[in-house]
């Protein structure tokens, strides 16, 4: 992997003004991807891991959704203040995104041949021919049979697997430099999701891409990812590289999600579960947002956040634990 940083993110902040409240989804968030990296960020539901993706993108919900501080850069550009026609010409370009649900995401009254032309002829400007042919080219890099029959169906007519295949195919249509992939194996079974995950690892590996998976699933991080981000209740809890996560985890929240995967030769083995629920986002605290769940908590955790502390070059922790005990 290349040491030049394409996407740097500094302290982005990302609020939704509701008629109950301000929902901090995205409290001070900072994390990087090189060149030809995959990033994995894992939490649970409402983590803030989508929103911090869709803030990269610019598609937060109007008019709730809203960036209120923080730095976005793309390869030096500063996507905060581009213009939304300038970021409509970068989204599909150079970010695309692969989303968790095909069924929603295509759509049921255009063929497929149509949904994929339609970025190509917008960013490439190619016509006719030209789009027939990317259009084949790319259906057979996602392994779908019959190209060239299957772009003239719409999306009813495929499979899970194969509407998820077609998605990632619309996703790397026009090469961008960092694709997003938010939870895209969900609806699939086991079967498809492997064979989903190694193709997009080929394809980031042959393209040398940077990507963004987004998943509460550890074992596809295993896979996929060569650094995660562990995210709860819209802050980052911990950082590292995905050896060092799995052999080493820090943080009582990461080590609860390791405890969480099954071992599959252990059919007696009773299946662990993190005790109570993730916060409010509403009634925030402002002391560590795990203390309540936390095996571990102190009096200091239910009052102030934790700082970064850094257990080695590459992996970083926010934790009292291991301020008040070091390393």
């Amino acid at each position: 992997m290349n040491n030049h940083t394409l996407l740097k993110i500094k302290n982005l902040r990302t609020h939704f003004f509701t008629r109950r409240g301000v929902v901090r989804a995205v409290d001070g968030v900072s994390f990087s991807v090189g060149v030809g990296e995959v990033l994995g960020i894992v939490g649970e539901s409402g983590s803030g891991k989508s929103i911090t993706c869709l803030s990269i993108l610019r598609l937060l919900p109007q008019p709730a959704g809203r960036i209120i501080e923080g730095e976005i850069f793309l390869n030096g550009e500063d996507l905060l203040k581009k213009s939304e026609i300038e970021m409509r010409r970068f989204r599909g370009r150079q970010i695309a995104m692969i989303p968790q649900d095909p069924m929603s995401s295509l759509n049921p009254v255009f063929t497929i041949g149509d949904q994929m032309a339609a970025p190509l002829k917008y960013h490439l400007g190619l016509s006719g021919n030209q789009v027939a042919e990317k259009v084949k080219s790319l259906l057979t890099k996602v392994n779908i049979p019959s190209p060239v029959q299957r772009s003239k169906q719409y999306p009813h007519q495929m499979s899970g697997g194969m509407r998820q295949r077609i998605l990632g195919g619309i996703g790397i249509s026009c090469d961008p430099k960092l694709l997003i992939a938010d939870e895209p194996t969900t609806a699939l079974d086991v079967i498809s999701q492997d064979q989903f995950i190694r193709l997009l690892k080929d394809i980031q590996v042959e393209r040398r891409l940077s990507m963004i998976w987004v998943t509460h699933d550890m074992s596809i991080v295993a896979k996929a990812c060569d650094r995660v981000v562990v995210m709860y209740a819209g802050k980052i809890v911990e950082m590292a590289a995905v050896e060092t996560l799995f052999q080493q985890p820090a943080h009582p929240y990461t080590i609860g999600l390791m405890r969480s995967i099954p071992e599959l030769n252990d059919s007696e083995q009773e299946l662990f579960s993190i005790p109570g629920q993730p916060p409010d986002l509403l009634h925030q605290s402002s002391g560590c947002r795990f203390a309540p769940r936390c095996p571990e908590v102190n009096d200091i955790c239910l009052e102030k956040y934790p700082p970064e502390v850094a257990i080695s070059e590459r992996h970083t922790v926010h934790c009292w634990q291991k301020v008040n005990h070091g390393r």
